[in-house]
């Protein structure tokens, strides 16, 4: 149990909202109320939204008092409970949310589910659920939960309007119907007056005109007024006190106790017993016909916007009708421009500005009416085979370095260019919708198989291969999808874009350009990427990395010259776990990169131990260190190894840092301008598995390099292998020709280290002459060497 049933905490990153949820950060912090009363699960809960780097503020309860004390106080952005508490349930308080923050997103985050359960709860109004297992998806979970409550929003103040516009239509267009009913124009002005009166429940309703002496008279007064109000053809001394405003157009607002009215009109209105009028003129082309008047008797009542812009229009049409040849020409006008600002109104509620495509929600809504078809299709005849559709989900690639490089205008331009292009690939019938920032989703419905989707994909891939001219530079956009089919255990479309997500993010994983087709094996490996990153974060915090040391070797002499930094995890229940098994994860999470200011600090800790202990031995040796792709597109790269080398106090010439090809080619500009502030600092820098990647000569001339290293798949294979050997010798000539070390890693047998000395390759390191080793080891190795070196000094 939580002992602090409430509290609040602020997380405030330095970070921005990350590539997880594709969208800028919010103004302020989200505002959270956790239902829960463990605080690790709770702990887990705050490290799951940490790790999408979002912006909030969070309160805990773990009783149904508390949660209403909080929710009448504190307005809430999400409610994110757990199923089952020991003094309430999850049902319990999602009522108490309805009824006090009816529109606040609902999510449950439990430890497990039944599906027949979450079906309940999502039947019941909840937004959405996230196993506790599965807590890498709440990010996601939750923006798209605040997506969709934006969407709703949005829908209520559309329907809003729609409601007062429709309010404002049916008054306007009864009294014009009660016009069209009748070609005299008494009987229009007096049903009128009346239909105004019912429909506006005042008191009465008045039409004032111009009668033959220079007065203005009540000619038209609602059937049902009170006894004892002003009567028919008698002079109406308001009209003719504003005589003036009413024929320059102005509409008259009077309430008796709104404090601003003179003695006079006072007067007037206790006179004739009202509380609160509004006259409205009637004019036509610029003449003037009088006016038509809305009154309470008792009832200060404050006149809205809404009413006056009625009553406006209402005596447009009225004056109108006087003028009989003209009123139905204006009425089908009026009523013609109301139809268009209604449908303008539905439209924008269901599609997206920017494209004009259909967004989330009518997407959501025709993928809910092609999956209710597939069951009623299958129930009808259960030998028939179930009715097949797909739903395609798009990210664009590195959309974001667009709108940083070029401004939101070009990404926004981009976006138009690519949803037109993504509409011209689908067959009629099929749907493309703009669910948010750069992401598209797309129903392909009546389809065969998986044949049919591929030709879909690749064309959808092939057009967006097209260059896009922008700001005269050319763009070339490629997008990753995930693709999700149509199976009889689907009820839901949210599960859809779920899994398409899901197989999205799997296809991201493999590179640009890719698609993937879901499978249910991807929610284990999310499930276990998660649980690595969450035991990452706990590995940092308690110090559970540690580093082994191979050795360099200097071939013909045989002596250690460097070593090769690697990281080692001790996994408390697991035991020592090698890089492959977690340095991928790292990555996808950006974990990476304080592990690798870890590494780099310890070793250059360690280095300095080494120098201090053997100044002269070790001036000639180095240290060189891996640095990932991720680390090395760090805008902070070099600013970081600074202030690490600055602080333990290693001179950068003892620093080799290993980046593989494929790092330098993902941006081209920025590693150039990395690596020649690496070289300006005499941080030495190795190309790390030479020969598997592009090795293209072009490149090796263009980026500074001090070192070439032979990757092991060819020195492993160079026994049997004659054409690794001819591998090896082209890549020991090209390195010697540009002037470079040549390191040949993975040997494991003399006549690897004796070849590849032969032919040339200087350095080399393998099991052959030591296993990566702890510090003390490494230290007892040099120590030999060093000592060795001594006794011949003194011979």
């Amino acid at each position: 149990m939580v002992d602090h049933a409430l509290f609040i905490q602020r997380i405030m990153p330095d970070s921005v909202w990350s590539d997880v949820n594709k969208n800028p950060p919010t103004a302020f912090p989200l505002q959270l109320l956790i239902v829960e009363d463990v605080e690790p699960d709770i702990e887990l809960i705050v490290l799951a939204l940490e790790a999408a780097n979002l912006t909030f503020e969070y309160e805990v309860a773990d009783t149904l008092e508390q949660c209403r004390q909080l929710l009448m106080t504190q307005h809430y952005s999400v409610v994110l409970a757990d199923y089952r508490l020991p003094s309430l349930q999850a049902p319990q308080v999602y009522q108490l949310v309805s009824e006090l923050q009816p529109h606040t997103p609902f999510i449950l985050v439990t430890g497990s589910l039944g599906e027949e359960a979450a079906v309940g709860c999502i039947k019941a109004g909840m937004t959405d659920y996230v196993l506790k297992d599965s807590l890498y998806r709440l990010p996601t979970v939750l923006k798209r939960a605040l997506d969709e409550a934006e969407l709703k929003r949005q829908r209520q103040v559309a329907i809003a309007q729609l409601e007062q516009q429709a309010w404002h239509e049916s008054i306007l267009s009864r009294i014009v119907q009660a016009m069209r009913e009748t070609l005299i124009l008494e009987d229009i002005l007096q049903t009128t007056v009346s239909q105004l009166q019912a429909a506006m429940q005042v008191d009465y309703c008045t039409v004032i005109q111009p009668s033959a002496e220079p007065e203005m008279l009540v000619q038209y007064i609602s059937r049902t007024c009170p006894t004892g109000v002003q009567r028919l053809h008698q002079p109406s001394r308001l009209c003719a006190h504003f005589d003036q405003e009413l024929r320059s157009g102005q509409q008259i607002v009077l309430v008796y106790d709104a404090g601003n009215l003179s003695s006079e009109v006072t007067q007037l209105l206790q006179d004739q017993q009202l509380a609160s009028t509004l006259i409205t003129p009637l004019s036509h082309q610029q003449d003037y016909f009088g006016a038509i008047s809305l009154h309470y008797t008792h009832r200060c009542h404050r006149w809205t916007q809404a009413e006056t812009s009625l009553m406006s229009a209402i005596a447009d049409q009225c004056a109108i009708a006087i003028y009989q040849a003209q009123l139905y020409e204006k009425a089908q006008r009026e009523i013609q421009k109301r139809q268009q600002i209604e449908d303008q109104l539905r439209h924008d509620a269901f599609h997206d500005d920017l494209t004009g495509l259909p967004n989330r929600t009518l997407f959501l809504d025709r993928l809910n009416h092609a999956l209710q078809i597939a069951h009623r299709h299958h129930e009808h005849d259960n030998n028939l085979a179930f009715r097949k559709f797909a739903v395609l989900f798009l990210d664009l690639d590195d959309f974001r370095i667009v709108n940083d490089s070029l401004g939101h205008n070009a990404g926004d331009f981009l976006l138009s260019v690519v949803a037109h292009r993504l509409n011209r690939c689908l067959r009629p019938g099929d749907t493309l919708a703009r669910t948010s920032g750069d992401e598209f989703a797309i129903l392909l419905e009546d389809i065969a198989g998986i044949d049919d989707i591929t030709d879909v994909v690749e064309g959808l891939q092939n057009t967006l291969k097209l260059p896009i001219n922008i700001e005269s530079q050319e763009i070339f956009a490629s997008a990753c999808i995930g693709i999700v089919m149509n199976t009889p255990n689907y009820s839901d479309a949210a599960q859809f874009l779920r899994d398409a997500d899901t197989a999205m993010y799997q296809a991201k994983e493999q590179g640009r350009g890719h698609y993937q087709v879901f499978d249910g094996s991807m929610h284990t490996q999310v499930k276990q990427r998660l649980r690595i990153e969450n035991d990452l974060r706990r590995a940092l915090n308690r110090n559970e990395f540690s580093l082994a040391y191979q050795p360099i070797i200097h071939l013909p002499t045989r002596r250690i010259c460097g070593f090769e930094v690697l990281i080692r995890w001790c996994d408390p229940v697991q035991g020592i776990l090698l890089p492959d098994h977690f340095i991928p994860v790292a990555e996808q999470t950006g974990l990476i990169n304080p592990i690798g200011q870890w590494v780099l600090y310890r070793a250059c800790t360690q280095w300095k131990r080494w120098l201090e202990r053997w100044p002269q031995p070790m001036r000639d040796c180095n240290i060189s260190i891996n640095l990932s792709a991720k680390q090395f597109a760090q805008q902070t790269l070099i600013r970081e190894i600074e202030e690490i080398l600055k602080v333990t106090g290693v001179d950068g010439h003892y620093l080799r840092l290993e980046v593989t090809e494929s790092a330098l080619m993902d941006n081209e500009t920025a590693a150039l301008e990395t690596l020649q502030q690496l070289k300006s600092r005499s941080i030495q820098v190795i190309m790390d598995d030479f020969g598997t990647g592009y090795s293209s000569l072009s490149y090796l001339l263009r980026f500074p390099k001090d070192a070439l290293k032979i990757d092991k798949s060819f020195v492993s294979n160079l026994d049997g292998s004659a054409d690794n050997q001819e591998i090896i010798k082209t890549i020991i000539s090209l390195g010697s020709n540009l002037g470079l070390d040549i390191v040949g890693e993975g040997i494991e047998t003399e006549y690897q280290a004796q070849f590849l000395l032969q032919h040339g390759c200087l350095f080399g390191q393998g099991y052959w002459f030591s296993r990566p080793l702890n510090s003390y080891d490494a230290e007892q190795l040099l120590f030999e060497q060093f000592k060795g070196r001594h006794e011949e000094a003194e011979k």
